[in-house]
């Protein structure tokens, strides 16, 4: 799977509230996921969402959104691993990723392990016509200042179902990936070349 990570931070940079108006903490009530537009839409999105904030996750997720890719030219048929005919339609969401319990990255130095090691087992996955993208980015709570992660994914096909069925198939593995490789921080005792 293409994938790749970036740090976007400063004056002018979008700052994530993990704890928004409009939270809906599916850790604690998964059957509110029918609450979200965005599940309602697009089944794929409720069913990532929903093992991202599973118990047997180490993350969560706050604020998330699904949308067409109107303009063809923005899908790059190699930054998409995909052939020039599968980029006439796209379709793209993203979410915010947070350690669970409702914490946050304290240091940019735990968030780019994270994002390093997750980018890494996304490399490992077998998928064409789609790619993710994580952007670390400040985070703030009336208790905590640190960092999280938005993670965007696009998809493209011939036709929207084709790039519906891309986009369902990468989310499923962004969960999986993210959720199955305990990507719990990585202990930074021992794993300081993981961002040398």
């Amino acid at each position: 799977m293409e994938a790749d990570w970036e740090v976007e931070i400063g004056r002018d940079a979008p700052v994530l509230d993990p704890l928004w108006e409009g939270l809906i903490n599916l850790r604690s009530s998964p059957d509110l996921v029918s609450q979200i537009s965005e599940a309602r839409q697009f089944p794929s999105m409720a069913t990532a969402l929903l093992r991202l904030n599973s118990a047997d996750s180490s993350l969560r997720t706050t604020k998330c959104d699904v949308w067409p890719v109107d303009d063809s030219t923005q899908l790059d048929p190699y930054e998409m691993n995909a052939d020039p005919g599968q980029t006439a339609c796209g379709l793209a969401c993203y979410f915010d990723v947070l350690p669970g319990k409702n914490e946050l990255y304290l240091s940019l130095e735990e968030a780019e392990v994270w994002t390093r090691s997750a980018v890494a087992q996304l490399h490992q996955a077998e998928a064409r016509c789609c790619r993710v993208d994580l952007v670390i980015r400040q985070a703030i709570t009336p208790a905590q200042q640190g960092f999280g992660v938005t993670t965007y994914i696009s998809a493209c096909g011939v036709d929207i179902p084709a790039a519906t069925e891309a986009l369902g198939d990468a989310l499923s593995i962004v969960a999986s990936r993210f959720v199955g490789q305990g990507t719990t921080l990585p202990s930074l005792q021992g794993n300081k070349e993981a961002i040398q």
